[in-house]
């Protein structure tokens, strides 16, 4: 798979139906939709259907994360999230507060969208459609997070070099520190209940007893695992 010549940095797959599609960002900024397109000896081969951003690798604004929410997807261009409408394929919003994006995480029941720009975290929402709405609600974080993902629309897990962190998402909450998992790997497994706000031991061990098995795991030592959605 190529996009517009350079090598692809970000998929996302979206599945409605009897038709799939995929985005896929590129590192010289391109950000194109191809749809899966059926062959006579089963499998299926992609075409592309919509080109959504032209880059060019003289400016080289990479598109480093996408993510089809159902009715919205997100794209990080250039360190700036852009929604577009799942339908229409038009861009309806950017996230310009949030400069410096480094990555963001999603709960899509509740339409919470967090975005991770330095030691900071802010959380939006959506819209059906694709308008981005400010919370206002902002984290300062110990440091730069490398990965998340949101366990409910309250918490969220993060990732930094050498540890990892649960964020509660209350407007409560925006001035205590996130409370810190000493472990040496985790891993998302579906959308469990909150975890207890009480020391990175118990909350950890709830998390992972969460109901229907879905919950936060502690992997191995040694494992190179990462929260992921």
């Amino acid at each position: 798979l190529e996009s517009g010549g350079g090598s692809v940095e970000a998929l996302s797959v979206q599945e409605s139906g009897a038709t799939s599609r995929v985005f896929a960002g590129s590192a010289e900024g391109d950000l194109r939709v191809y749809e899966a397109v059926s062959r006579r000896r089963g499998g299926y081969e992609l075409a592309v259907a919509e080109v959504l951003r032209a880059g060019s690798s003289r400016e080289r604004k990479a598109v480093t994360q996408v993510e089809v929410l159902e009715s919205v997807v997100v794209a990080l261009i250039d360190g700036v999230a852009t929604a577009y409408d799942a339908a229409t394929l038009r861009a309806t919003a950017t996230a310009r507060e949030v400069r410096g994006c480094s990555l963001f995480c999603a709960h899509v029941a509740s339409r919470t969208l967090v975005l991770f720009a330095k030691k900071k975290a802010r959380v939006f929402g959506w819209h059906r459609g694709g308008a981005l709405r400010d919370t206002r609600r902002e984290y300062a974080l110990a440091e730069s997070a490398t990965a998340a993902c949101c366990a409910s629309e309250k918490l969220v897990v993060f990732a930094t070099r050498r540890e990892y962190f649960a964020l509660r998402l209350t407007a409560q909450s925006a001035s205590e520190g996130p409370a810190t998992f000493r472990t040496t790997g985790l891993a998302l497994l579906g959308t469990g209940r909150e975890a207890s706000s009480e020391d990175g031991e118990s909350a950890t061990r709830r998390l992972c007893e969460a109901a229907g098995g879905a919950g936060v795991a502690v992997v191995v030592a040694g494992s190179q695992s990462r929260p992921r959605a």
